[in-house]
């Protein structure tokens, strides 16, 4: 991630923390990446056996250019339980797209759902997200 992203993905997680549970990177990233498996059909108990649309077809795939991300990365380490990370995977694998990239265009459009589903809270509110994920 670059620092941008990183700062981002920082913003997101103190947004939807609460004084009495903080929501930690690790939980942040594979709920985003769980809630936009279930967008394409795939979950827990069916793995690929729903796809709602055709492979390779995912509208949250990031537009950036890995040959103009900043050289100052800054990396993080998150943790996902195995059930969850069979998913991911399967996800990233029917996106066309490695399990990162996945990751991240998920955070991106979890956040937008959520920015649209909780128009009160003023942190999330505040966030700018990348223009291909700003809700419409």
């Amino acid at each position: 991630m670059t620092k941008g992203e990183n700062k981002l993905a920082e913003q997101i997680r103190a947004a939807l923390s609460t004084p009495d549970a903080e929501v930690t990177m690790s939980l942040l990233f594979t709920t985003a990446g769980i809630d936009e498996a279930a967008t394409l059909g795939i979950t827990a108990s069916t793995l690929d056996s729903r796809l709602r649309t055709e492979t390779g077809l995912w509208k949250n795939k990031p537009e950036r250019s890995y040959s103009s991300i900043e050289t100052d990365q800054k990396p993080i380490t998150i943790t996902i339980h195995p059930l969850y990370l069979e998913i991911i995977n399967v996800s990233a694998n029917w996106c066309q797209v490695k399990t990162p990239t996945y990751l991240w265009g998920s955070l991106m459009a979890f956040t937008r759902r959520r920015k649209v589903a909780d128009p009160h809270n003023a942190a999330l509110q505040r966030i700018e997200l990348p223009e291909q994920y700003e809700p419409r």
